[in-house]
């Protein structure tokens, strides 16, 4: 039995009050205070591994939290406070309770400063602020979780009601409160196109709130210090917030750096991972998981719109992810979203913005492949060697995801009619402006090709929404000019064809055209009567005499069909043809047949 603890525990002691120890261990499915063993005993084992390592998540005050991942050195010390508590006697901690006692040390809040309190004198009115505030839930948050509603509005009487008692741990809920303010007044004009009034107005701005904006985004930014210091739950909310505010004024530069500073918050409080405790608020613990999740989602949605990401997959990898992709919208219940709104939908954002990311996730997958490619000499190597019918799998993979590209291209705009014609679009949306420009980039693609009347028509109104879109910050409308001059370069590219190859006729409009000048320019008087049946072949012995224009005899039945002459001349296939038929005088659109054939109405022979 001891060659056994000894083999697997390690050169530990085997007194009592370790076994007993050890076995407390089992007990309570810790893992076992381990020794380092002797250098022998290790050369002479089996075991080459290492000890399966566990996080630390220790709840705080004031929604902090302190995570220590698996290797850490914190969680290497209180791995090793763990068996000193395991393998010190009872007795012994009695007589010095306090021998395990340490300082503990999580935040520098000496850094800190009280700029909290002071900008609580920047706040708008109270009427001001609930208006803002409503607008923010009613027109920003959409399928995304940032902040709880009864919580803020909790947080927003105790501001105006008790300032007083806001100190420097309310930094992050107060900075909340000044970017939800500055969100608002970016969609508050949504509230004006509700209103009756609200014709006259340029669409495209400029609107005055964006200031007022401003103004609330750099009272949040004079935070954002304190903010971080902090790193609360309240901390990842706060610069989640900036980001989502900067996303449609600046989405590579401050928005990406805001969205990633959130997520590393979070993961500085152990967000990321699931808490096996019970330390935390039922409610705590949800809002921590929705955070989590709506700052890491968005942080890799702005990262792969970015043209950040490191590669795509492979061909068939791809098409399977679309496949599900399309699974998993087919299996969503008509309950649960609008998938195709009529006039007599009641059309909600989220449903919308649903759409546009399901879109968007098609457009992504399927926009590598639109524009050829130059193929290195590893790649054309290796294609080289490749079957015809992997190259010809390959090409139908290719063909799949473009055209799955266009036709949700196609539906984004569609997507974003019914938003313009409904509740209208929010210049602040980033969801809605990058899926727009996306989807156009795509179109105008298509239009270098094909040039049909959808996507002609989708092009121009994709440009005419993507304007008004366009109207919340300098690099969106930087954005959206560069669509416009590659929509110019196109018309341009129509107006050169045009003039080079004028739009041919259909054949069946020329087929009519010659069919309208033959009916209007043939003889009544020699038109066929249809009751006078079959046409007798003229006497042979008329030849320079009378012309018998009586009824004609019928066709001897005995006279074999074969026997017939069934070549005629040619009808004329031209216009232009029409004189050699009538004779030199003859000229389409005349109401009269002169020329060499009929004189006053007789015949020339």
């Amino acid at each position: 039995m001891e060659r056994l603890l000894r083999h697997y525990a390690g050169d530990i002691s085997l007194d009592l009050s370790n076994l007993q120890g050890l076995a407390e261990a089992v007990n309570n499915k810790e893992s076992p205070p381990q020794v380092p063993r002797d250098e022998s005993v290790s050369q002479g084992s089996d075991y080459a591994g290492i000890e399966e390592e566990s996080f630390t998540v220790q709840p705080l005050e004031n929604n902090i939290t302190h995570y220590s991942g698996e290797f850490s050195h914190w969680n290497f010390s209180m791995r090793i406070k763990q068996w000193i508590q395991q393998c010190v006697p009872d007795q012994g901690r009695g007589d010095n309770p306090g021998v395990l006692n340490f300082k503990e040390y999580y935040r520098a809040e000496e850094l800190q400063s009280s700029e909290a309190f002071a900008s609580l004198t920047s706040l708008p009115p109270r009427h001001v602020a609930d208006f803002l505030i409503q607008v923010f839930f009613t027109h920003s948050k959409t399928n995304y979780f940032y902040v709880d509603r009864s919580w803020l509005f909790d947080k927003v009487n105790l501001v105006y009601g008790s300032p007083a008692s806001i100190g420097r741990r309310d930094v992050g809920t107060v900075c909340i409160i000044f970017i939800v303010l500055a969100i608002g007044t970016q969609y508050a004009y949504l509230e004006w196109l509700a209103e009756a009034d609200s014709q006259g107005r340029d669409p495209t701005g400029p609107f005055s709130e964006d200031s007022i904006g401003v103004m609330f985004y750099q009272q949040a930014c004079k935070l954002v210090p304190d903010v971080i210091t902090f790193a609360s739950l309240e901390s990842v909310q706060a610069c989640l917030l900036i980001g989502i505010y900067t996303l449609p004024l600046d989405a590579s530069g401050l928005s990406y750096i805001y969205l990633n500073l959130a997520v590393r918050l979070a993961i500085q409080n152990g967000m990321h991972r699931k808490y096996p405790g019970d330390g935390f608020d039922p409610v705590v613990r949800e809002t921590r998981n929705r955070v989590w999740w709506t700052a890491y989602t968005t942080e890799r949605s702005v990262l792969k719109k970015q043209a950040r990401q490191n590669s795509i997959g492979s061909l068939s990898r791809l098409v399977d992810l679309k496949n599900e992709v399309h699974k998993w919208w087919d299996d969503l219940s008509d309950d649960l979203v609008c998938k195709e709104p009529t006039a007599q939908s009641r059309i909600r954002r989220s449903d919308m913005h649903l759409t546009l990311e399901y879109c968007l996730v098609r457009m992504f997958t399927g926009r590598p492949f639109i524009l050829p490619r130059s193929r290195s000499r590893s790649a054309t190597s290796s294609n080289a060697s490749g079957s015809p019918s992997t190259e010809r799998g390959s090409v139908d993979s290719r063909s799949l995801l473009v055209a799955d590209c266009v036709e949700a291209a196609l539906t984004v705009i569609d997507t974003c009619r019914v938003l313009r014609a409904s509740i209208g679009l929010a210049r602040a949306s980033y969801t809605e402006f990058s899926a727009c420009r996306a989807a156009l980039l795509v179109i105008i693609t298509q239009c270098l090709q094909e040039r049909t009347e959808r996507l002609r028509q989708s092009l121009k109104d994709g440009l005419a929404m993507i304007k008004v879109m366009s109207a919340g910050g300098e690099s969106a409308r930087s954005e959206a000019s560069l669509i416009e001059v590659f929509e110019r370069a196109i018309a341009r590219l129509d107006a050169t064809d045009t003039t080079a190859n004028p739009t041919a006729e259909s054949d069946y409009a020329r087929f009519k055209q010659w069919e309208m000048l033959w009916r209007h320019n043939s003889p009544a008087e020699h038109q066929p009567d249809s009751s006078a049946g079959p046409v007798a072949p003229p006497s042979l012995n008329t030849w320079g005499g009378s012309v018998n224009f009586g009824r004609p005899a019928a066709i001897q039945a005995t006279t074999p069909l074969s026997a017939m002459n069934w070549n005629f001349h040619a009808l004329p296939h031209g216009l232009e043809e029409f004189s050699s038929m009538f004779g030199p005088g003859f000229s389409p659109g005349d109401g009269s047949l002169a020329g060499p054939f009929f004189n006053n109405g007789q015949p020339w022979m």
